[in-house]
C-alpha cells in the first residue's frame, strides 16, 4: 500500500470530526432586520417610504436631527440603505462612542452597505445613527440577537383591545396568527380614531402593512406628526408603523386618525391597529360623551333643553325613562344638572341596580358628577341612568337633566332601542321646501346630509309614535332653526359650535300621544353672535314608532284642499291632499296634433279596466267645467300598455301614467276630486 493511500482514511476521519464539531464553534447567524421592526427605536421625525427597489418593499428616512437606536448581543452589525443626491451624512455611534461619519450622498444606488462594524467582541452592544442631514435606513444586518434599547422605563406591549385604549366605534376585529396575540383591529372609515394615554418616554404603534393599506394621521400631544401609509406590495404583519422615543418623562397622548384615503397603488383605505409598545405606564383614557352624543341611547320622553354657554342638556320628568351607554373599559361617571327642583336617578351597571344618584342642590349648577365608579372589571359594560321618580325632601321636582357621561375606554354605538326607527335625511319619506342642498362630510351618516341657509326653508318629517330625535352637524357657521310639532312651536335650536361635530342629537322630544305627528324644521336665517353663518343641517331622524310619508305644502294656490295638477310642460302630475303635496308622478300628455286642453276638470267616474288594454288597469273620467257645472268628456286619466311614452307628448289628449303609479293613486283619489291641466 502506498503512503498516500494509507494516509487518506486518517484525513477523512479528521475532516468528519471537524465537520461534526462545526455547529458548536461557528459564529451566530447574520439576520436582516427591516426598518419597521418593533425592536428598533426611532427618535425625532422619520418618514416611512414604500418603493419596490427597497428590500422587502420599504425603508425609513431620518430627517435632520432624527436618530435610530438598536441593541444587540453578537459580533457584528451593518447599516444598509440607499444613496441619492438628496441625502446627506449621519454620525454612527457604537457602545456610546462615535465611530464614523457616513455620507449617503451620491449617484442613485439602492441597498448599499453604508456602514459596517466589522468583527466585535461577542457580547451586548448598542448602535445609534444620528442624522445630520436626511438619510435613509433600509435594514440592519445583525450577527447575533437583536434586543430592545434600554430606557428610563421598561417597554411593555398593550394589545389592541386593552381597555385603557380608546376607540371610536368604527373598528372591526380580525383574528390571524400573524397578528400580535392573534388579533388586530381595522378601519377604513374617515375620522375613526384610536387614542392612547401613557406616562413615560417611548411609544410605538404596531400594525400591518399590505396591499390594501390606507393612510392615517398621527397626533402626539396635540401636535400632528404627519401622515403615514400602511401600503406595501407584500404583507408584513406586526410592524412598527410609527414610533417616538426620548420624550420628556411625563404624561402623553397619542392618537391615530383614519383618513379614508390611500396611495395610488393601494387596493383599499384600511388602517390596522395591532398593538402599542409603551416605555412607561398606560393610563386610563377617559372619553366625555355630551348629552347629544349618538352613542347615548335614550328611551322614553327625554327632551333637549338649553344649557349654559350654548350647550344643551337632555331632561326627563317621567319615571323609568333611561339613558344608556355601552363601552369597553373599567370606569364610568354620570354628570348632571343639579338644582332645587331636580330629582333622583337610579344607576344600573350591566343590568343590575347599583346606586341612586341625587341631583338635588339648593343652588343650580351644571356638569356635576353625581355618580362615579372606577373599579369596574376591564371589559364591556353597559351603564343606564333611569329617572327614579323620587326626590330629596327639600326638592321641588323629580326631573333628571343629563349633561354628559364619562367612560374610561371605548364607547360604542348601541343598536336602535326596541320600537325605534331611523332614517337618513335624503330618504324619500321626508319632504322639504325652499332651498336645500346636499353636503358631504366623512362624519355624517352615509357621508352626507342636507343643509340650508335660506330663511323660510323647511324640512318635514312625519311618524306614528311617541317621540323623535333630530341629528345634525354643528360647526362654526351653524345657524338657528325653529321646530314645530303638530303645528305648535316646540323651541328654537342653535347649530353653532366652535369646532365641527357630526351626528349630534340637536333636538329630542318624547312623551307624545301614540298617534300621527308632523315635525317641521324651519330655517330662521339668524345665528348666535359667535357664528359666521346661518346654516342648518339635517343628517338623520330617530323616532319611537314608525315613519310615514311626510307631506309638504302645495306649491299651487288653488282654493281646494285636495286636487290634482297636470303640468304639460313638465309631463308631471302633482297629487295634493289636505293642502300638502303628497307625491309627483311622471305622465304622458297629448301630442301636438291632439293636445290635452288646458282647463279645470272634476273626476266623476272611476273604472277598473283590462290591464292589457290601452287604458291599463285603472281609468278616471275627466268632466270639464262649463259655467257652474261639469260635462262628460272622452278625456281620462289612466294607465298604459306603452310605458315608454311616459314623460313625452304622445297621447290623443288623455293623461297616461305608469300602471304601478295609477294603481297607487287610484284608491287615494275621492270621487269629485278637482283636476287642473296647465301649460
Amino acid at each position: 500500500m502506498s503512503p498516500n493511500r494509507s494516509l487518506t482514511p486518517v484525513l477523512a476521519a479528521a475532516a468528519l470530526v471537524a465537520l461534526l464539531a462545526w455547529p458548536a464553534v461557528a459564529s451566530a447567524a447574520t439576520v436582516r432586520v427591516q426598518d419597521d421592526d418593533a425592536r428598533l427605536r426611532y427618535h425625532g421625525a422619520t418618514k416611512p417610504v414604500v418603493e419596490r427597489s427597497a428590500s422587502s418593499w420599504g425603508r425609513r428616512t431620518l430627517t435632520p436631527g432624527a436618530s435610530l437606536e438598536a441593541s444587540f448581543t453578537g459580533t457584528a452589525i451593518s447599516w444598509t440603505g440607499p444613496r441619492a443626491s438628496g441625502f446627506g451624512s449621519a454620525r454612527v455611534w457604537l457602545d456610546g462612542s462615535q465611530v464614523a461619519t457616513v455620507s449617503a450622498a451620491g449617484a442613485r444606488a439602492e441597498q448599499r452597505t453604508l456602514w459596517s462594524s466589522g468583527a466585535l467582541a461577542d457580547g451586548p452592544h448598542t448602535l445609534r445613527i444620528d442624522a445630520i442631514d436626511s438619510v435613509s435606513v433600509d435594514a440592519l444586518a445583525v450577527t447575533g440577537t437583536l434586543g430592545v434599547p434600554e430606557g428610563p422605563h421598561a417597554v411593555s406591549r398593550a394589545e389592541e383591545r386593552n381597555p385603557r385604549i380608546a376607540y371610536t366605534d368604527f373598528f372591526r376585529l380580525q383574528r390571524a396568527s400573524s397578528h400580535s396575540a392573534g388579533s388586530a383591529l381595522f378601519s377604513r372609515v374617515p375620522n375613526a380614531r384610536v387614542t392612547l394615554e401613557f406616562t413615560g418616554t417611548d411609544v410605538a404603534w404596531i400594525g400591518r402593512k399590505w396591499a390594501a393599506g390606507g393612510r392615517a394621521r398621527v397626533v402626539l400631544d396635540g401636535v400632528e406628526q404627519g401622515i403615514v401609509s400602511l401600503y406595501s406590495p407584500g404583507t408584513r404583519s406586526n410592524r412598527v408603523i410609527y414610533s417616538r422615543s426620548g420624550l420628556a418623562d411625563g404624561p402623553h397622548t397619542l392618537s391615530v386618525v383614519v383618513l379614508g384615503s390611500r396611495d395610488a397603488a393601494s387596493k383599499s383605505n384600511d388602517v390596522c391597529v395591532d398593538a402599542f409598545d409603551v416605555g412607561g405606564s398606560l393610563e386610563q383614557a377617559l372619553r366625555k360623551l355630551e348629552d347629544d352624543d349618538r352613542r347615548i341611547r335614550y328611551s322614553g320622553a327625554w327632551r333637549t333643553v338649553p344649557g349654559s354657554g350654548g350647550s344643551t342638556r337632555t331632561r326627563s320628568w317621567h319615571k323609568g325613562d333611561g339613558a344608556t351607554v355601552k363601552f369597553w373599559g373599567s370606569e364610568c361617571a354620570v354628570r348632571a344638572f343639579v338644582g332645587p327642583s331636580s330629582g333622583k336617578a337610579s344607576i344600573y351597571v350591566d343590568g343590575a341596580y347599583t346606586a341612586t344618584a341625587d341631583t338635588y342642590a339648593p343652588t343650580a349648577d351644571g356638569n356635576v358628577t353625581v355618580w362615579h365608579d372606577d373599579s369596574l372589571s376591564p371589559g364591556y359594560h353597559t351603564v343606564t341612568v333611569k329617572v327614579a321618580g323620587t326626590r330629596h325632601a327639600d326638592s321641588g321636582g323629580t326631573s333628571v337633566s343629563l349633561d354628559s357621561l364619562v367612560v374610561g375606554g371605548s364607547p360604542t354605538v348601541l343598536g336602535a332601542a326596541r320600537g325605534h326607527r331611523r332614517a337618513d335625511a335624503g330618504r324619500s319619506v321626508f319632504a322639504r321646501s325652499g332651498r336645500w342642498s346636499r353636503f358631504g362630510s366623512p362624519g355624517a351618516t352615509g357621508g352626507s346630509g342636507l343643509t340650508s341657509s335660506a330663511k323660510g326653508s323647511k324640512f318635514y318629517a312625519e311618524f306614528v309614535g311617541t317621540g323623535f330625535t333630530w341629528y345634525a352637524t354643528k360647526h362654526s357657521r351653524g345657524g338657528r332653526a325653529k321646530v314645530t310639532i303638530d303645528g305648535k312651536s316646540a323651541g328654537t335650536v342653535s347649530l353653532y359650535s366652535a369646532s365641527r361635530t357630526d351626528q349630534r342629537a340637536v333636538f329630542s322630544y318624547g312623551g307624545l300621544p301614540k298617534k300621527r305627528h308632523r315635525v317641521v324644521i324651519q330655517v330662521l336665517g339668524s345665528h348666535e353672535s359667535a357664528s359666521r353663518g346661518n346654516r342648518v343641517s339635517v343628517d338623520w331622524f330617530d323616532v319611537t314608532g314608525r315613519f310615514v310619508q311626510a307631506r309638504r305644502p302645495s306649491p299651487f294656490g288653488y282654493p281646494w284642499a285636495t286636487y290634482i295638477v297636470i303640468d304639460k310642460s313638465e309631463c308631471n302630475l302633482y297629487w295634493v291632499r289636505n293642502g300638502s303635496l303628497v307625491k309627483v308622478y311622471r305622465c304622458a300628455v297629448g301630442k301636438a296634433s291632439t293636445p290635452t286642453p288646458e282647463r279645470t276638470w272634476k273626476i266623476l267616474a272611476k273604472y277598473h279596466t283590462d290591464p292589457g288594454s290601452v287604458y291599463g288597469p285603472r281609468k278616471m273620467r275627466l268632466f270639464k267645467q262649463v259655467g257652474g257645472g261639469f260635462q262628460y268628456t272622452a278625456y281620462n286619466l289612466h294607465g298604459t300598455n306603452q310605458p315608454w311614452v311616459i314623460g313625452t307628448w304622445a297621447s290623443h289628449g288623455c293623461i297616461r301614467m305608469y300602471n304601478r303609479d295609477v294603481l297607487e293613486l287610484f284608491p287615494q283619489v275621492p270621487m269629485g276630486t278637482m283636476v287642473v291641466t296647465k301649460g
